[in-house]
């Protein structure tokens, strides 16, 4: 049995120090499951602590152009989750911009994130990069002499049959 309140807490400390994990709370209860809050208040009286280890929540915050993206998954994770659990979502392309992959930093800088790495701990926010879709112009110059014409195509003749057909239809 320990004799002072100060021994009482140095074994819970020294516990603490060889017990507590990353991912996981740590927390000493009484017997009545009240929550230890300052191990300086531990009484000297007979009463029962246990420790109790809980695994901890952590939120994962999806970012697209500063809006806050709702009903992502994985939503949040655990230092249990599976790897095949933590891969992160694709976002559909639009009409004007592909979606090239998740980053952990607004800067969009260093290396794109597939997966939430499985030693890590804390709250973790995402940022959706987009990527502009550059759709290539073809610049076409038609040329009319009398009934005949050419059509060049980037400086080059071209035999685009669609262009070819709006102009027969133009000039029909």
């Amino acid at each position: 049995a320990l004799s002072s309140n100060s021994a009482l807490v140095a074994a819970i400390e020294s516990y603490r120090a060889a017990n507590e994990k990353a991912g996981y709370e740590l927390k000493f209860v009484y017997e009545d499951g009240t929550t230890v809050v300052d191990m300086a208040d531990v009484p000297t009286s007979d009463r029962t602590i246990t420790a109790v280890s809980t695994i901890i929540t952590y939120t994962v915050t999806y970012m697209s152009n500063g809006e806050v993206l709702t009903g992502l998954n994985p939503a949040s994770y655990t230092v249990e989750t599976l790897a095949a659990d933590r891969v992160l979502p694709l976002l559909d392309n639009t009409s004007a911009k592909t979606f090239a992959g998740w980053y952990d930093n607004e800067e969009f800088s260093g290396e794109s994130v597939t997966a939430i790495p499985e030693d890590a701990t804390g709250d973790k926010t995402y940022y959706a990069k987009w990527e502009t879709v550059v759709i290539p112009v073809t610049k076409y110059t038609i040329t009319f002499e009398g009934t005949a014409y050419k059509v060049v195509e980037d400086n080059a003749l071209s035999s685009n049959s669609a262009l070819v057909a709006a102009i027969e239809s133009y000039r029909a």
